[in-house]
């Protein structure tokens, strides 16, 4: 009974238990069977955060970076996500190596990043996969290699990350994976599209007015 767990989150957070602040706070921060009230989520996650619960110094850190109901404040998201890193979470690996990419909060290393991201990548995180997929194609901060990019896209691909399907999709029709196949490729971008990737939904459409 989703409503009862929810009110049993409230009352325990209301006690000072940092994992149940933590998951009541998801539940404000997406109106989950309570108005939603990202504020107070934000409240919630710092102080589950400050009790050094893991999970909530993530997403206290990305409600910081996005400003999602709250100010944005990278540098304090940074902070976080550190913390989060030294305990070895492979989401806040990801969101920290955002933040370096463009030195937002932090000052600007690239390496780092794609370190970041590979760490991440490798211990099954979707979001690193795919940016570190995008480091590989842009050569951006690491030596350029499209095939390893191709392998890290299509792992995030197969996790169902939509912009992964397609990257790993484009790269199928132009062979640059180290492998050609225009017909899967097609449908590899048909399938982002319908997920929602807009890129995907303009070559897709590119596609289909040859």
């Amino acid at each position: 009974n989703t409503e009862q767990a929810v009110r049993y989150f409230k009352m325990a957070s209301d006690k000072g238990n940092m994992i149940a602040m933590n998951m009541y706070g998801i539940c404000l921060l997406t109106g989950r069977c309570v108005p939603v009230d990202k504020r107070e989520a934000a409240r919630l996650f710092k102080a589950s955060a400050d009790e050094r619960f893991v999970d909530a110094m993530v997403n206290y850190g990305n409600q910081l970076i996005t400003g999602n109901g709250i100010q944005s404040n990278k540098k304090e998201a940074a902070y976080y996500l550190k913390m989060a890193i030294d305990k070895g979470d492979i989401y806040a690996m990801a969101s920290y190596a955002g933040l370096l990419i463009h030195g937002d909060g932090v000052p600007m290393n690239k390496a780092e990043a794609a370190r970041l991201y590979k760490m991440s990548a490798d211990g099954g995180c979707p979001a690193g996969m795919n940016n570190y997929a995008t480091m590989l194609i842009k050569g951006d901060g690491i030596i350029m290699n499209k095939e390893e990019a191709a392998r890290y896209y299509k792992m995030s691909a197969d996790k169902g990350c939509a912009h992964a399907i397609y990257e790993y999709g484009l790269l199928l029709c132009t062979g640059e994976s180290g492998q050609f196949d225009s017909r899967e490729g097609i449908r590899l971008i048909k399938m982002a599209a319908k997920k929602g990737d807009i890129t995907a939904m303009k070559t897709y459409g590119l596609f289909l007015s040859i």
